[in-house]
């Protein structure tokens, strides 16, 4: 699954804006995922994961709970939300890049 998050994190961008800290790979769980976890950053994002849920993928962006209110009331309004928590929000889209280059906009 990294073979599909980091080429979404190259190509919007995203990979150049924050540091990597390390990539967690848990694909052999019941429900796959991956994520790219970032370094202390001032937006407070936390990191990028890559879910596989029969019968959907879906993008997490995780953040801290006390994000910038602006860059989470931009973050939950982009399309695709699926589920927005204090910690994540979650997107189903069918294009992930364009989705991750229009949450650049902070």
């Amino acid at each position: 699954m990294f073979d599909v998050l980091e080429p979404i994190l190259v190509t919007s961008g995203l990979a150049g804006i924050f540091d990597l800290k390390q990539r967690d790979d848990h694909t052999s769980e019941p429900t796959p995922w991956v994520a790219y976890r970032v370094k202390t950053n001032i937006y407070k994002i936390r990191s990028f994961e890559l879910w596989n849920t029969a019968p959907n993928r879906y993008f997490r962006t995780y953040h801290a709970p006390d994000i910038n209110k602006s860059l989470k009331t931009m973050l939950k309004s982009l399309p695709g939300v699926k589920k927005n928590t204090t910690l994540f929000v979650d997107y189903i889209t069918d294009d992930y890049i364009q989705l991750t280059i229009k949450s650049r906009k902070f």
